[in-house]
């Protein structure tokens, strides 16, 4: 796709300190949010949050990788619990 462009004000409300907020601030962003079709081809099975060493939570990292149109996402304890919302 190019150059990705993450939203910086979507980022720092799905980085939120608590996961409820994370899936509040989740549910208010998906209501203005038009994902694009996904593809197949398109799977993160690997995917890094605040719980290793990325800056994402996971709420974050789901989010923008559904974002860029990828179908599947890794399903380890630290994406499964907060992956649903972006379905």
């Amino acid at each position: 796709k190019g150059n990705i462009m993450i939203d910086i004000k979507v980022l720092n409300m799905l980085n939120a300190p608590t996961k409820a907020e994370r899936l509040a601030n989740l549910k208010e962003v998906l209501k203005t949010t038009q994902f694009p079709p996904m593809v197949p081809q398109y799977i993160n099975n690997h995917i890094h949050t605040t719980y290793s060493f990325s800056p994402y939570s996971p709420t974050a990292a789901v989010y923008f990788a559904r974002e860029e149109g990828l179908e599947g996402h890794a399903r380890s304890v630290t994406v499964r619990f907060e992956e649903e919302a972006c379905k």
